[in-house]
């Protein structure tokens, strides 16, 4: 209901769009659908976005945010995701889990300033390149921690904790 920036699930088509997932017919019919018009196949990606005035698009929020492990175990990804903001070192977290579905992973971007001046406490230089200071062993496993130490002060299970960490800067 917004003309200025609408809103609405991702849907792609094209050549380069599965025509649907391998050996698996009920995810198929859930996520690729048939225009009954054109006759164009869909795939509803569960990422809801907003129109930004420039024709991008903003990926705002998901379709479905509770996933299951297999395991069995049922997960909110924002309540992992705004666990990990809590953690001063990261500006911004996405969590999903891996292909299987066996743990989850976080994409993170990292709050510069506050690694930086951390990462001088651990011999690098402030005006070192910041690729460098993430790429130090006792950068990233400080940053680890710090995550990890936000999972236990909100008492997590152990498969809600982010196995895989992947920083982009």
């Amino acid at each position: 209901n917004d003309p200025k920036n609408p809103r609405g699930e991702i849907a792609v088509h094209g050549l380069n769009v599965s025509p649907g997932y391998y050996k698996n017919p009920e995810a198929t019919n859930e996520f690729f659908i048939t225009d009954s018009l054109t006759g164009k196949l869909w795939f509803y990606t569960g990422d809801i976005a907003e129109l930004l005035p420039d024709g991008t698009f903003r990926i705002i929020d998901r379709k479905k945010d509770i996933v299951k492990l297999t395991h069995g175990e049922y997960i909110s990804l924002a309540k992992i995701e705004n666990i990990v903001l809590n953690c001063k070192f990261v500006e911004m977290c996405c969590v999903c889990p891996n292909k299987n579905h066996s743990h989850l992973v976080a994409l993170i971007i990292l709050n510069k300033k506050n690694v930086t001046t951390r990462s001088t406490q651990f011999g690098m230089k402030e005006d070192e390149e910041f690729e460098q200071m993430i790429k130090n062993i006792k950068v990233e496993s400080f940053i680890k921690g710090e995550i990890l130490e936000e999972f236990k002060k909100f008492k997590l299970n152990k498969f809600e904790f982010v196995s895989g960490v992947f920083y982009n800067f």
